[in-house]
């Protein structure tokens, strides 16, 4: 059993989309910028606030994809 994570991404001002992460990949996630929207049993939804300029990181959030 994991807790899986609903990401809501906004890549740019005009789109939206939406990606799953487990709970392992969460933790590639946290190299942006989070905020917690809501929690709904197991399932965390959260909410792309912007990305951080960090190096070694993620470049997107398809990266953190597993």
């Amino acid at each position: 059993m994991y807790t899986e994570i609903i990401a809501i991404t906004r890549s740019t001002d005009r789109m939206l989309t939406s990606k799953r992460y487990n709970l392992s990949s969460f933790f590639c996630a946290m190299a942006f910028d989070w905020y917690a929207e809501s929690i709904i049993g197991n399932i965390f939804v959260i909410s792309y606030v912007r990305k951080r300029e960090l190096q070694n990181t993620a470049s997107s959030m398809d990266d953190c994809m597993q």
